[in-house]
């Protein structure tokens, strides 16, 4: 017996209207096996199976978890419309944008030899088709801010930051550069948490949900506990009227199944947004890749720099043509055992002295 879960279904009772929030893939699969379906009647052929009407493909994830259930509510109410580059092409508009992107990215091209790629390629497509003509048009249309991204190098051995103009590390003195660290792949990326903040602000959902929570938090406690927010301790904060607070979670992802490369993301959110909202707009602070697990002394570093800077000086943001003023605050950690342990430093949970709470060094009994 196969021990595969069940795909998840999406059902629509006779007469009724059609669920509105099956996903666009999902769509596109039960669009896809109908032609098929109709390809083969026509031909007189029997089709090898058959589809009830009444039952819509089920999500390839065998995952029956509420956060994938919900998933397609995360991003747009609507389905994405694809605008071709021209018709006929085999890549979208913004497919071939992120190509040369990726291709400027990878062979570290200035952004005078982009604009000049940019336009030897008008030259190659249809009368009347464009794609940016500039590096500024360009990096507007792929809607990524590059300013926000700082490369930090660090010791490959001894794990200390190697700064811009140092030739040698300062804790072991091996003669290394910031530049022959980038080139062997040690560093990592930190991004400006304030101007991704400022940009969230400006989204009038977010808006929205944040003027309601900071309202329902000015209510003081409440019996019926539903968030973050309803807790006691959240509560013990103190935080003032416009003050938010965010949540910071880490975990190492494997990328390649047969190597131990991972990556850490540094991930953000505001407590003081609603769930799904949470959810869909995380901040990235933090970008750790390699085959060594992070050494969080060197790779917190930056962050923790940035959230001193926050609570102290906050943000300044526009609500309503009015100018809001907000400090954040970083209180709450979420991390799994394993990476748990990292991040404070201790030994991990199965070994000696491994209890955050207390000294006892601990006894392995065999049962």
């Amino acid at each position: 017996m196969s021990s595969r879960k069940s795909y998840k279904k999406y059902f629509s009772c006779s007469g009724s209207a059609a669920l509105s929030n099956i996903p666009q893939r999902t769509r596109h699969r039960k669009r896809t096996a109908r032609a098929y379906l109709n390809t083969v009647r026509e031909n007189n052929s029997p089709p090898e199976f058959e589809i009830p009407p009444e039952v819509d493909f089920g999500n390839e994830s065998s995952d029956t978890n509420e956060d994938d259930s919900d998933s397609s509510d995360l991003f747009s109410e609507h389905e994405v419309e694809v605008e071709e580059l021209y018709t006929g092409a085999r890549i979208s508009r913004k497919e071939s944008n992120l190509l040369i992107l990726g291709y400027s990215i990878r062979h570290k091209i200035t952004k005078t030899a982009l604009s000049d790629l940019l336009n030897l390629i008008n030259f190659h497509v249809p009368h009347g088709v464009t794609i940016p003509t500039s590096t500024y048009l360009f990096d507007k249309e792929v809607g990524g801010d590059y300013s926000r991204i700082q490369k930090v190098a660090y010791c490959k051995d001894c794990k200390v930051e190697i700064k811009e103009d140092d030739s040698k590390c300062g804790k072991c003195q091996v003669p290394t550069t910031f530049s022959t660290c980038l080139t062997r792949g040690n560093f990592f990326v930190s991004f400006d948490i304030k101007k991704s903040l400022q940009g969230l602000l400006q989204i009038q959902a977010i808006q929205k949900s944040l003027a309601e929570n900071l309202t329902r938090r000015q209510m003081g406690a409440v019996s019926e506990i539903r968030d973050i927010i309803d807790g006691d301790m959240y509560h013990g904060l103190g935080l003032k009227d416009n003050d938010i607070s965010c949540s910071i979670n880490t975990d190492g992802v494997s990328i390649f199944n047969s190597s131990k490369y991972s990556i850490w993301p540094l991930l953000i959110s505001i407590n003081e947004l609603g769930y799904q909202l949470r959810r869909k707009y995380t901040i990235l602070a933090g970008l750790w890749f390699g085959d060594e697990k992070p050494n969080f002394d060197i790779f917190l570093a930056p962050f923790i720099q940035q959230a001193i800077e926050l609570s102290r000086n906050g943000v300044n943001w526009m609500f309503k043509d009015v100018k809001k003023y907000s400090r954040v605050y970083f209180p709450l950690l979420a991390a799994d055992s394993v990476a748990r342990c990292q991040l404070q430093g201790i030994n991990q949970f199965n070994g000696e002295h491994s209890c955050p709470w207390c000294l006892a060094r601990g006894e392995s009994l065999s049962l």
